[in-house]
């Protein structure tokens, strides 16, 4: 699956996220499915700011998944 951006960048701290990364580069959910990894939220109930871990779009799909692990 390709992956936006194609990189785990410096901030994530995670390490199950970046196994996840790994993980959903090597999915296969059709030619045009992509994983947006960490996006910013623009509003949040509660908090200053949030993030979305991983957003995957299929053809037929949307799915927001939180990464969770120490």
């Amino acid at each position: 699956m390709r992956m936006i951006p194609d990189y785990v960048g410096e901030a994530t701290q995670s390490g199950a996220e970046r196994r996840l990364f790994k993980l959903f580069q090597s999915v296969a959910l059709g030619k045009n499915a992509r994983c947006f990894h960490s996006l910013n939220i623009s509003e949040h109930d509660y908090k200053l700011c949030g993030e979305l871990d991983f957003v995957i779009v299929t053809s037929d799909s949307v799915l927001v998944l939180e990464g969770k692990g120490g």
